[in-house]
């Protein structure tokens, strides 16, 4: 099994990418690690909702924003 680390993903290369798609889709949305460390976007709790990032049915981290949150997460 390959072992992913979220936070190099988006802090690396992928982040300009993950950055684009976060703003165009949920501007106020938030990605954290498992840890509930912040890796992108607002420190605010404004939204409730929150999504996981899956790989291999292990969670790598959350998107916390509205219903587009959702669609981030799944592409991550």
């Amino acid at each position: 099994m390959v072992s992913v680390d979220l936070k190099k993903l988006v802090l690396r290369k992928e982040r300009a990418l993950i950055q684009d798609v976060v703003y165009a889709t949920s501007p106020n949305a938030s990605i954290k690690m498992a840890d509930g460390h912040l890796l992108l976007g607002s420190k605010s709790e404004s939204h409730p909702q929150r999504y996981p990032i899956l790989l291999n049915s292990q969670v790598l981290g959350w998107v916390n924003g509205n219903d587009n949150a959702q669609i981030i997460a799944t592409l991550i």
